[in-house]
């Protein structure tokens, strides 16, 4: 696993857009003061990963690496593994009560691997052959875990390097092994019990194979009688259908005789043919009759004209006397809208006059009302004299008489008015109707100069009305006429219709021997019966003749279908049971005979199989041998412990090649088992527990196996085992004096030159000034950033 890219945004200290690129880098150092954020850009790459941040104590904790001012965090590793490009993201949200990943993808190319946080973990671990814990003891150490796998219990120790050099696959080999035993032996028992059953004897065999050879001799033979069988029951079948041809045809030829009801049908036909002429004769002639009095008619007097004339003539006269009393009315309505007018002006009069005497009384009254204001010995307030004596006034009774005598008036000037409009509309209603009385006059006057009077008008109308019931006495009698006309055309018909029905009947008749091919019909129905009869007579002795031949073969090949159904019976008897059907005997025998040869067919094969049996269970009784063995030496306390011992082995003689140059020769691992002592060669090789280096011996320590790791891994893992193509270191560095500093910073380099990549964070100038590629971390107001510089 190789990083190439990093990208954050809202992660930690990382709160814009950020990308870190490690593309071509072989060894480089994120650089920068405490608290700048190197340590999160390591724990960005394992939390793209897996979700998870080594530096909390909770691995499940995802909210603390939201950036404090933002609700969200985005981060993404671009990385190769086995020469693929992969990418792994995930978006964190913050929530009401912490956060959660709410987006997690994996991707190889178009291929997306996971694409739900759920299925994340194990498509990584599944890609890297690392899981969490194990992928930040050898690929990304960080602050805290540094020294980890040194100190590690050593059962924890022993399963890190079970992982990484997949030692699991002889576990699962010898599983597999122990497995395939248990089968090959559950098999070999049920084999064995195969191999109790009984098998036919050589001699049962033969005799198998004489009945089905019999069985199919007879099974020759039943085809040759099914054969003539088939013949018989073909023979029996078509005189049957000769039967039922000639049988129909000697009942149709039987019955054909002239009927009664045609002999007389000529002579009423043409009887009723006779009347519907002499009809036919008569109704033209009336309806020629009908057509001149109509033409009389239309050329006569126009009889609707005339009345309409006639009664102008008498509208006008009604209204020369309506015209007198409209004119009369007129004048009345007129003297009496003046009569009304008058005593409206009159009534006026006196509302005007009771109006006047009021109103002067009404003033007096208003000066009466000054009184109360007035006091003897003062001046008067209207004329200014002293007033020596108060008046005594009192007119309140006069003023309402006078009131009273107005409202009077104006009620009897409503009154007037009402009368006068009431009047005014009379006469103008009367004038109205005289003036349209005139117009009417007028124009009937126009509408009736120059036209007949009403006398000759009367004797106009009564020539018209004498023609019309000319007319209509023309139609009654042409109407009588045609009813006796369609009565006897529809007696015609109705003896056509029978004639009709007969010659239907006659054509039925016939087409019942229409194969025999009787006689044609002609014109005449009484002479085509006729000639049917006498042609029927003749047929049915012919075919009586032939029908009692067709009966006579029939019964001689029912008889020879009956021998020859005894004979096929009687043959297949040894193999089936014929029954009632001996049309099912071919089938029947065909599985007789199957089943023979099945029979066998099966004994020759039951025989092989027991000879294939007791050969298959010789190969499984060595297979289950071999496999148990095999099972034995892949156990746990054998090959893989071995191989475990010999793996840490490889491991102690590696790191004690680092070891030993990081601490100027003081200090080598010691192994036991899988555990590591330290042996102090300056204080007479005394070998004491890893915990008792201090804090920079154990980074150098520690240091020599991770570089130790990465050198044995390629080499002893098995194939398909986790590719440690990178390394980060993220501690330690200031527990070194200068002289240790130089030499692991020297270590370091060289490790980077085998094709790996080797990062490491320090705070240490002196550190970073000896790496190729240096990132500088610093930390801003609100976020911190990245730059990359090359030396």
């Amino acid at each position: 696993m190789r990083p190439l890219r990093l990208r954050m945004k809202g992660f930690g200290a990382f709160r814009e857009d950020t990308e870190v690129d490690f593309g071509d880098v072989e060894l480089a150092v994120l650089v920068g003061p405490t608290g700048s954020g190197k340590s999160t850009i390591i724990d960005a790459i394992t939390f793209a990963l897996f979700g998870s941040v080594s530096r909390y104590d909770d691995a499940r904790a995802v909210a603390p690496v939201i950036n404090q001012l933002d609700t969200e965090a985005r981060v993404a590793l671009d990385f190769e593994v086995g020469g693929a490009l992969h990418t792994a993201a995930r978006v964190v949200r913050r929530t009401t009560d912490g956060a959660t990943t709410k987006e997690a993808r994996l991707e190889c190319g178009d291929a997306i691997l996971a694409g739900r946080p759920s299925e994340m973990a194990a498509a990584v671990e599944r890609l890297l052959g690392l899981d969490f814990d194990r992928f930040t003891k050898t690929v990304v150490l960080p602050q805290g875990r540094f020294a980890q796998f040194l100190h590690d219990k050593a059962g924890d120790r022993q399963e890190l390097l079970r992982h990484l050099l997949d030692l699991g696959i002889y576990t699962r080999m010898g599983n597999e092994a122990r497995s395939r035993a248990s089968v090959a032996g559950a098999r070999l028992d049920e084999l064995q019990g195969q191999l109790e059953a009984s098998v036919p004897s050589e001699d049962e065999v033969a005799a198998l194979k004489a009945r089905a050879d019999s069985a199919e001799a007879v099974q020759g033979a039943l085809g040759d009688l099914l054969d003539g069988l088939a013949e018989a029951v073909k023979e029996v079948g078509a005189c049957r259908a000769e039967t039922e041809r000639i049988a129909p045809l000697l009942q149709a030829v039987s019955v054909m005789s002239v009927p009664t009801a045609v002999t007389n049908l000529s002579d009423r036909l043409e009887a009723a043919s006779s009347t519907a002429e002499e009809a036919d004769e008569l109704y033209r002639r009336k309806r020629a009759e009908e057509q001149a009095a109509r033409c009389r008619m239309e050329e006569g007097p126009d009889l609707a004209n005339f009345r309409q004339s006639l009664g102008d003539w008498e509208r006008l006269a009604g209204l020369e006397e309506e015209s007198a009393e409209l004119e009369r009315a007129a004048q009345r309505a007129v003297m009496d809208a003046e009569g009304a007018r008058q005593a409206r002006d009159v009534a006026r009069a006196a509302v005007d006059a009771a109006f006047e005497t009021l109103d002067r009384v009404r003033s007096v009254k208003r000066a009466e009302s000054l009184v109360a204001q007035l006091r003897e010995g003062e001046p008067c307030p209207v004329c200014r004299q002293t007033v020596t004596n108060l008046p005594d006034h009192d007119i309140d009774a006069e003023l309402a008489e006078l009131e009273a005598a107005h409202n009077e008036a104006c009620s009897a000037l409503d009154i007037a008015d009402s009368d006068l409009r009431a009047t005014d509309q009379q006469a103008a209603s009367a004038s109205a109707n005289e003036e349209a009385n005139a117009r009417q006059r007028g124009e009937l006057a126009g509408r009736l100069s120059g036209q007949l009077d009403i006398e000759a008008l009367t004797q106009a109308i009564a020539e018209a009305e004498a023609l019309a019931t000319a007319r209509r006495e023309a139609e009654e009698a042409s109407a009588e006429v045609e009813t006796e006309r369609r009565d006897a055309h529809g007696v015609l018909e109705a003896l056509r219709d029978e004639e009709a029905t007969a010659r239907r009947e006659y054509g039925r008749v016939r087409d019942r021997a229409a194969s025999l091919d009787p006689p044609e019909p002609g014109d005449s129905l009484l002479a085509d019966w006729t000639a049917l009869a006498v042609w029927a007579e003749k047929q049915a002795l012919g075919l009586r003749a032939d029908l009692q031949g067709v009966e006579e073969r029939e019964s001689a090949a029912e008889s020879r279908s009956r021998d020859l159904a005894k004979q096929a019976c009687d043959l297949c008897a040894p193999y089936v049971e014929a029954g009632d059907d001996p049309g099912r005997l071919r089938q029947d025998m065909a599985v007789a005979v199957d089943r023979a040869q099945g029979d066998h067919r099966r004994a020759v094969e039951a025989r092989q199989k027991r000879a294939e049996l007791e050969a298959r269970i010789e190969e499984l009784h060595d297979e289950q041998t071999v496999f148990a063995q095999l099972g034995r030496l892949l156990q746990s306390d054998g090959f893989e412990r071995w191989l475990l011992e010999e793996a840490v082995a490889g491991l102690v003689e590696r790191a004690n090649q680092h070891l030993l140059v990081l601490s100027g020769g003081q200090y080598s691992f010691v192994a036991e088992e899988t555990s590591f002592n330290i042996c102090d060669h300056r204080n007479a090789d005394e070998v004491r527990g890893a915990k008792t280096l201090s804090g920079g011996e154990t980074f150098l320590a520690s240091l020599s196996l991770a570089l130790a790791l990465r050198d044995s891994q390629a080499e002893i893992a098995a194939d398909g085992s986790a590719r440690l193509d990178s390394l980060f270191l993220d501690e330690g560095f200031g527990t070194l004096d200068p002289d240790a500093l130089d030499v692991v910073t020297g270590a370091i380099v060289e490790l980077s030159s085998h094709g790996r990549m080797v990062c490491v964070v320090t705070h240490i100038r002196e550190v970073a000034e000896r790496m190729p590629v240096c990132f500088e971390v610093s930390k801003g107001t609100t976020t911190s950033s990245v730059a990359r510089k090359e030396s």
